[in-house]
This record gives structure tokens, sequence and C-alpha cells, in this order.
């Protein structure tokens, strides 16, 4: 630069010390506050036992209509938590563990004779639980294979379900192109049902 201009006197960008700013008087504010939910997060779990097994399964809400939260693969209840305080404002709310999933009891699949981890047993599973837990018929909320397990307790037993709402259903069993000849329409037939 040109001496005496002033380019001269300024250090270039981030070098040098910076000058003083002036000090300005701070403002005091309250710390902050965690956001709040209209309602607690944290439902309580129960236990219910079911053929010998024990069933971990959450409620809240004491009026309104029963839902039935069904969860997907790999989930459990707690998949719901922030749903339950929500929707227990105005129904009861019942979020169930299916057996072999969360922290229902896990039997070894080794020790049946025919196959125990099926829709027909979760179906089961779901209907006695409105049976003896809700008491009475209830809305399936169902997510993912929940879905299906969801959908088995209604056919087996229709006047248990009242409605069921289907979230990312796991419908990968129901292709009819991966299914053997023999099973494709009994397939179709239940691709017809849901539709």
């Amino acid at each position: 630069g040109v001496r005496g201009s002033p380019l001269e006197t300024r250090p270039a960008l981030g070098c040098g010390p910076r000058p003083p700013r002036p000090s300005r008087p701070r403002r005091a504010f309250p710390p902050r506050r965690a956001r709040r939910s209209p309602c607690p997060s944290h439902v309580p779990g129960s236990t219910w036992n079911w053929k010998g097994y024990n069933i971990r399964y959450q409620c809240a809400g004491t009026s309104g209509p029963a839902l039935v939260l069904i969860h997907g693969f790999g989930a459990n209840s707690d998949h719901w938590r922030k749903n339950i305080p929500a929707l227990a404002m105005a129904n009861r709310v019942y979020a169930i563990d299916l057996i072999g999933y969360g922290y229902s009891d896990k039997p070894n699949p080794r020790e049946f004779e025919e196959s125990f981890y099926t829709f027909e047993t979760w179906g089961e599973q779901l209907n006695t639980f409105c049976a003896e837990v809700v008491k009475s018929d209830a809305f399936f909320i169902c997510n993912s294979i929940g879905g299906l397990v969801g959908l088995q307790a209604a056919v087996m037993k229709p006047q248990t379900c009242k409605g069921i709402v289907l979230l990312d259903i796991s419908l990968r069993m129901l292709h009819i192109n991966k299914q053997p000849w023999f099973g494709r329409p009994f397939i179709r037939s239940f691709q017809n049902l849901l539709r």
C-alpha cells in the first residue's frame, strides 16, 4: 500500500490483536428451561401373565375408547413413549411388548414342536390381551410387522378389533411373486381383503 494510507495501519484479517470492544452492561437472562411436553413422557410398565410367560405392557388414560399400540420388528412398547401420554389425554391407551420382544419373555423356539414365533401366536396374544387386560374391544394402532399382527388378530376375532391403523406396514411376506404357487390364491384373497 501507499505509505500513510489507511490500509497500511490495518492488520490483515485474522492477524494481530483485536482492538478492545467497548464494554456493555450484560443483560441477565433467566436460565433456560427444558421444554416440557403437556404430559409426562414416562409411562410405568406392568406385567401380564400369558400362558406362563411374563408379558410387559404400558397403559395410561382412564376414559375414552381403548387403543392398543403394537410395535414393529426389533422394537418394544417404548417405541410409543412419546405417543402414549398424548393419546391418553382422551383415550385408554395400552402398548404391549409382543412375546419375544422388549421386556417380555423370550422362550427358546427350539423347545416347541411347531413354530412358535408366528403371526398366529402374536394375534392370539393380542386378542387374549384385549380380553384379559383391556377388558373390551379396541382400536389397534400398528407399526411395521405389528400391522400384520393386528390384521391377524382382527381376522381371528373380528369382534375384538373396532378398527385398525396401519403405519408403515411390512407386507414383505405378502408379495405374491415370492410365494410358492400353492399359496398364491390365499395371498391374493388376503390382499383383496385389505383393499
